[in-house]
């Protein structure tokens, strides 16, 4: 039972921070809406389920972010960078000695 509430408590942080952050990139200036597309993975996604629920826009169609090309290509992107950064941290540790250590 206190595992769960303790999850709960972590996670429902960072499920509002995802939601707000996707869903207010479309009201900010284009230069930060383009960064924010950048640095916060949901919101491309948040942005689409958005106007498309709210908008009445198609999926082929959409007017924010990057439309129907950068949705299926930011999860590739991140999981590219995600995989990198794991291989070199993984042999930072290794060369340090630490891999195994707790």
């Amino acid at each position: 039972m206190a595992g769960s509430v303790r999850e709960i408590t972590t996670q429902l942080p960072v499920a509002v921070y995802a939601i707000t952050g996707g869903m207010l990139v479309a009201a900010m200036p284009d230069a930060i809406a383009f960064l924010s597309r950048l640095v916060v993975p949901i919101a491309p996604g948040i942005e689409a389920m958005r106007d498309i629920l709210l908008g009445g826009h198609a999926l082929v169609s959409l007017p924010t972010g990057w439309g129907l090309g950068w949705l299926p290509a930011q999860p590739l992107l991140i999981t590219a960078a995600g995989v990198v950064l794991f291989n070199r941290f993984e042999r930072l540790a290794r060369r340090r000695g630490t891999l195994g250590r707790p």
